[in-house]
């Protein structure tokens, strides 16, 4: 938001993060959008959508920060239970745990 305030564009909190020449952008173009890029990066994958990041994100944010409140609010998630599916636990860091417990 500060970078588009500099650019003397809305940037107060309701604000639209990405705005086009006609309004701001529909979800269904930034979901079009990203798919594009992923494809040219070769990331690709039937299925895969804005939404997998976000999950990505939400995965990696828990994995890092231990903070499930944080990350729900985030996420705007009303229920914390909803936000809990992001906090799975991974293979990695079970192994991670107990090759901790024998140091």
């Amino acid at each position: 938001m500060t970078w588009k305030a500099a650019r003397g564009e809305p940037s107060c909190p309701d604000d639209h993060v990405f705005r086009g020449q006609q309004g701001p952008w529909t979800a269904q173009a930034i979901q079009q959008l990203v798919k594009k890029h992923l494809k040219a990066l070769g990331l690709y994958e039937n299925e895969k959508s804005v939404h997998a990041l976000r999950h990505s994100y939400a995965v990696e944010y828990y994995r890092q920060e231990k903070d499930l409140r944080g990350l729900q609010k985030q996420l705007g998630h009303a229920s914390i239970q909803t936000t809990q599916i992001y906090a799975d636990v991974t293979a990695e860091d079970i192994q991670k745990q107990i090759r901790g417990l024998w140091g």
